[in-house]
């Protein structure tokens, strides 16, 4: 898999809106806890465990680490990623100290199946935590998975967006995407920009169906939360199939297996350069030292559904229920949602989760990689309502990740296909819950 993408997909990723405005400090910010001042507090050290792996010691504490030993000079950070023996479930048996969880809203599902997430409602009370500060979504979508109780708090929010390759629109005299385009608007010019030239194929849309439908626009489940059944076949699926598989049967495509494996599609952008668009989270944006000559616009949307970009996709900090210091832990995680650090976290590119316009406003101002991009489009003005995450979401999306590929070479119809991905996980729902 492309290193970026694995990145963020391992490391959430990363997103926000660009402006001239707004470059100032913040004032202290109210919903940064703060301990009492009667004496000066002991010394802690706050242990992080990383769900995955490939986040640099140094990336996290220049992010989150440091930021937390200036407001709180007592506090020491010590991070682990989930490496063999201290991935959470080992920690948990081995009863190993753990004070706070770093993970996605993909794995939120296992970390809060696991039961270690502390409930924060006492820790929001005490402290009087604005909850309103965040885009809705991040919140609800912790709730929507633990029965309306807030078990982590969300830390940045990354946006599906619309990169592109300038250098394959000037060679072939195609204009260049748009801001607000729909999808018919962007499947006319991957038509366009597909095409075989000199012997060399090139296609105009790449992008992985799996992310395209962990963030639908369509809000739809992969499960339905009622009745803990697969909803792949309950005719909603199929429109919201049958648009991006278009994009992959245009004439000149050549698509199989192979080539719709998501390390493939995106090799395709980034490092072979044969794909003119690449739909993905607007935290993979190409770096300086790529060389590449690229931009972005929005995601596209869908005719009945204007305005409404993807799903975003959180991640989050949640407070270990073993924890010996969870005052401090929150305290920690609370500054690091303030307005203060959130801006300064923009404006080297990394995404906001916060509403805040002037936090919004700054976002890859100080950063190298995003100078003179369309940065306002990297941050969606409105996502879609987020689906229902659940325990079984890794399955799912194996399964319709394996329904678009049927769909896509011709091996099944788009019925015949969610019908069967429905019963496979249904079946694999059944064996789970059977254990």
């Amino acid at each position: 898999m492309n290193k970026k993408v694995c990145r963020f997909l391992c490391a959430p990723l990363l997103l926000a809106v660009a402006s001239a405005c707004g470059s100032s400090t913040p004032a202290a910010d109210p919903n940064t806890v703060t301990p009492s001042p009667s004496k000066q507090p002991d010394p802690v050290e706050l242990t992080f465990l990383y769900t995955a792996t490939g986040y640099p010691d140094a990336d996290f504490m220049r992010d989150y680490g440091d930021p937390i030993k200036r407001k709180y000079p007592h506090i020491s950070i010590k991070f682990l990623q989930s490496t063999k023996g201290n991935t959470l479930q080992e920690l948990i048996v081995a009863k190993a100290d753990i004070d706070v969880i770093f993970t996605s809203i993909g794995a939120l599902p296992g970390v809060i199946d696991s039961g270690i997430s502390l409930d924060l409602a006492e820790s929001i009370q005490a402290g009087k935590f604005d909850l309103n500060r965040f885009e809705p979504s991040t919140i609800d979508m912790v709730r929507n998975m633990s029965g309306g109780k807030v078990l982590a708090l969300p830390i940045k929010a990354t946006s599906m967006v619309l990169f592109y390759n300038k250098d394959l629109f000037d060679k072939s005299g195609v204009a260049y995407p748009k801001d607000g385009m729909t999808w018919d608007d962007a499947y006319e010019i991957a038509k366009k920009m597909t095409r075989n030239e000199g012997g060399q194929l090139y296609r105009g849309f790449v992008s992985s169906p799996q992310h395209l439908a962990m963030t639908n626009q369509y809000s739809l489940d992969f499960i339905d939360p009622k009745t803990k059944k697969a909803a792949f076949d309950n005719g909603r699926w199929n429109p919201f199939m049958d648009n991006f598989v278009r994009f992959f049967q245009v004439p000149g495509y050549e698509a199989d297996a192979k080539v719709l494996a998501g390390g493939a599609q995106s090799d395709m952008f980034y490092k072979d350069r044969t794909a003119a668009m690449y739909a993905t989270f607007s935290s993979n944006y190409p770096r300086a030292g790529d060389g590449m000559n690229w931009d972005v616009v929005t995601f596209p949307t869908f005719k009945d559904r204007p305005g409404v970009s993807a799903q975003p996709y959180p991640a989050y900090f949640s407070i270990s229920s073993t924890s010996k210091h969870k005052e401090e832990a929150f305290q920690a995680i609370a500054h690091l949602t303030s307005d203060e650090v959130q801006m300064e976290q923009a404006r080297i590119g990394n995404p906001p989760v916060l509403k805040s316009q002037s936090v919004r406003a700054v976002f890859g101002q100080d950063s190298p990689d995003l100078k003179g991009k369309n940065t306002l489009a990297m941050m969606a003005a409105k996502f879609a309502d987020p689906r229902v995450y659940t325990k079984y979401d890794g399955h799912a999306q194996s399964v319709i990740t394996t329904s678009f590929t049927d769909i896509i070479t011709g091996a099944k119809d788009t019925n015949t296909s969610l019908s069967q991905a429905a019963a496979i996980l249904n079946a694999k729902i059944a064996e789970i819950d059977g254990k």
